[in-house]
């Protein structure tokens, strides 16, 4: 606390009242009105406090408090003024915009009627809605057995150069058909999927946090597909944030644990590479059990386990990487546990209204995307007014130096980032080599999932042979295929000249989990020699579906 010239020392107040309380220099009523101003002047500064710790002070500014002593020949009187110590002004810990565009996403149109989303409507009803602080505590796995504290210096770093630059924010968004808004608003046309509607968010009045957010997902993809394009994006400082969504296609946990492994090590090699966060949602194995449950323990959320369900969780906490979890909010939702009577899955938590039992089971409507949306709009709005209100500010926030590592990439690194051959059917062409009488043909068996399928039809008399053209740097390429449960087959996948059984793949299609993936499998082949290889892929007679082929 400072103090003017007349009192020179702490406690030299005190002293002052007292001398002048026992010189009789002052009557009974100057020493009431002396006291009065004194509590008046404690009263207003635990008044402002209290109203900026709740965020009633609009636009907060980090502050000193001076209290002044003014001596008069009748009246000495206390004034206590607030005064900033720099011409900074911060935004309050809770935004105003987090109560704004609720109403759409909290309703759906069916047959003519406006019905209501009961996963929106049980996040408004939880203390996580109207204390959006605890929300956040809950979401970021601060607080219980897990007790989880990433390392945000890289996310604070990019949140305070947007400020200091005055631009938005650069959002880069990577997931799968959640993410792109399947079962909710299919491809962002209506500005409902969790991506869009936070960057609507970030420009509502309240907001200090304008993003531009642009979404990479795909439909049906893995982050094992998708490792490439995510690190050559960061590479590239095409983004200030990467915001990763790939739980629910996950399901391969150990070839996608490895993969997040590798792509986390090689981003850490970056010098000032973007943010990254990931929204960890369900397993889809995991939601199809919480869906198909009899008991209210058995769908209880609180039961999921991230140790044993969430497949990046190891991977995430290894490396310190900030992480939002949906399935911790949805615990500390009321009537989780219950059955829901309106939504296909039966999950008041995850609640869908779409009628086939494949997008039942994982495609969420709009009201689980408008909490994921607000969510990662708090998360980085209570960020930035932290970095603000903190010692450094944000300009020494924003010029802080993170140290790249010096790692020497691994070949799987370097194949992650400088592959040879991208085939995908998403990004077409997608060309392959098949005879007249072929059994393979490229299009869809499921709308908007395209890829080279054999034996739709079921025929097995026909040539069963496709080759693609792949160039070799490292001597590795990557299948992806389709898992099912059923009417799938296998294939086996070799490069001409290399037919022996050593260097021979044998794909199996078919698995026990009751849904359909994509899926991967790497060959490792006698050769690396920077040239044009041909990669032939068999099919056994049966259904089998690639997805993509990749080499390096």
């Amino acid at each position: 606390m400072e103090t003017s010239d007349d009192i020179s020392e702490p406690g030299a107040l005190m002293r002052r009242a007292e001398v002048e309380r026992f010189d009789g220099s002052l009557g009974l009523r100057e020493k009431y009105k002396y006291c009065g101003s004194l509590v008046g002047a404690v009263l207003v500064v635990l008044v402002f406090v209290f109203c900026g710790s709740l965020g009633l002070t609009g636009a907060t500014s980090r502050t000193e408090v001076k209290v002044i002593s003014i001596r008069t020949e009748s009246t000495s009187r206390t004034e206590t003024k607030v005064t900033p110590i720099r011409n900074e002004s911060c935004p309050p810990p809770i935004s105003s915009a987090f109560y704004d565009l609720w109403g759409e996403g909290c309703s759906f149109e069916r047959w003519g009627k406006i019905k209501p989303d009961e996963s929106c409507l049980n996040f408004k009803a939880s203390k996580l809605y109207q204390f959006p602080h605890q929300l956040i505590d809950v979401a970021t796995r601060k607080k219980g057995d897990n007790g989880y504290v990433p390392d945000t210096g890289h996310l604070r770093k990019v949140l305070a150069q947007c400020v200091m630059e005055k631009r938005p924010l650069r959002v880069a968004v990577f997931g799968n058909s959640v993410t792109t808004g399947k079962g909710c608003d299919d491809d962002g046309g209506q500005g409902l999927r969790w991506s869009s509607l936070l960057e609507r968010l970030s420009y509502v009045r309240g907001s200090s946090l304008p993003m531009k957010v642009t979404n990479f997902a795909e439909r049906g993809t893995s982050i094992g597909q998708k490792v490439t394009a995510i690190s050559q994006n960061m590479k590239a400082h095409k983004a200030d944030l990467v915001i990763i969504d790939y739980t629910m296609t996950a399901t391969d946990m150990l070839h996608n644990l490895q993969t997040l492994q590798q792509m986390l090590s090689t981003i850490e090699t970056f010098r000032d590479a973007p943010a990254i966060l990931f929204f960890e949602t369900f397993n889809m194995v995991t939601l199809k059990q919480l869906s198909d449950a009899k008991t209210e323990d058995q769908r209880d959320p609180c039961s999921v386990d991230p140790v044993k369900s969430d497949t990046f969780w190891k991977a995430l906490m290894s490396h310190k990487v900030p992480v939002l979890s949906y399935p911790d909010i949805a615990c500390a939702m009321p009537r989780s546990r219950d059955i829901s009577n309106t939504s296909v899955n039966k999950l008041t938590y995850w609640w869908s209204h779409q009628e086939t039992l494949m997008d039942a089971v994982h495609h969420p409507a709009c009201g689980v995307h408008a909490i994921i949306a607000h969510t990662i709009f708090q998360y980085l709005y209570s960020l930035q007014a932290e970095v603000c209100l903190s010692e450094d500010g944000y300009n020494k926030t924003a010029s802080a130096h993170i140290e790249a590592k010096t790692l020497q990439l691994s070949d799987e690194q370097r194949c992650i980032l400088f592959p040879k051959t991208s085939l995908s059917a998403y990004f077409p062409p997608f060309p392959a080599a098949v005879g007249d009488s072929s059994t393979w043909a490229f299009g869809e068996d499921v709308p908007g999932k395209p890829g080279w399928i054999a034996n739709l039809h079921g025929a097995a008399n026909q040539d069963q042979d496709i080759v693609f053209d792949v160039i070799l740097g490292f001597g590795r390429v990557r299948i992806d295929f389709l898992s099912s449960y059923e009417n799938v087959g296998s294939a086996t996948c070799w490069l001409e000249g290399q037919d022996s059984v050593k260097t021979r793949v044998r794909i199996n299609g078919l698995w026990k989990q009751k849904v359909s993936i994509a899926s991967s499998v790497w060959m490792m082949t006698n050769s690396s020699a920077p040239e044009l290889h041909h990669l032939k892929c068999r099919a056994d007679g049966k259904k089998f579906k690639i997805l993509g082929v990749f080499s390096c």
